[in-house]
């Protein structure tokens, strides 16, 4: 791809309020609708039968957290307002169909270890994703699909950097299996849902709009 315009004052504003808007919608959206779903008297599980004997490695929380970075880079990274608005767009329809899948099809994770006091500061982030992200909303794991449909999106915009995020991505589907928060199928079906919407926005039309 070309070197991209530089982004008009106007623009520039509007690429701001769009950003704002789907970090507000996808936070606010999937903490709402976890807790809604706790009320919820039938939820599913999806367990694979060898699940039970993968370890809990506390240190991946770490790497739990790099969707959001991987979010402030796509965002620092693309300076053509009509490409980022069709990233934005492709966010808004991969995180609908997030919430209509949570409220259709609830799955709970139940396998989650008992931290009892933590004793340390690893365990004490731990707790606190296991406090704010009640264990709903998995099925698919939304942690997966956005930071790979980050990725994605900038395949054709600036393709070492978009090596460099998968491989984020990829990590990002181990920790959410290793922290417990997610059943593998959940990972599997976030890199399907990503991947299918990469190719709507991104393949079966043109690259930029």
């Amino acid at each position: 791809m070309k070197n991209p315009p530089n982004l008009t004052t106007e623009e520039e504003f509007k690429k701001n309020l769009l950003f704002l808007f789907i970090v507000a919608y996808y936070l606010g959206g999937y903490l709402v609708a976890n807790y809604l779903t706790s009320f919820r008297t039938r939820t599913f599980d999806l367990l694979l039968p060898f699940e039970k004997d993968l370890p809990f490695v506390p240190i991946l929380i770490y790497a739990y957290s790099l969707i959001f970075l991987i979010f402030i880079i796509v965002y620092f990274t693309v300076s053509d307002y009509q490409y980022f608005r069709k990233i934005f767009l492709s966010f808004i329809v991969c995180v609908t169909l997030h919430f209509i899948i949570f409220t259709l099809f609830p799955v709970k994770y139940s396998y989650r270890p008992d931290l009892g006091t933590p004793d340390s500061w690893l365990l004490i982030s731990v707790q606190f994703y296991y406090w704010l992200d009640l264990p709903y909303n998995c099925f698919p794991s939304m942690h997966v699909s956005t930071s790979t449909l980050s990725a994605l999106s900038i395949w054709n915009y600036r393709r070492w950097l978009s090596y460099i995020l998968l491989g984020a991505s990829v990590i990002i589907g181990f920790s959410v299996v290793l922290v417990k928060q997610h059943y593998i199928v959940d990972v599997l079906t976030g890199y399907a849902l990503s991947g299918g919407i990469y190719w709507w926005f991104f393949v079966r039309t043109p690259k930029r709009s």
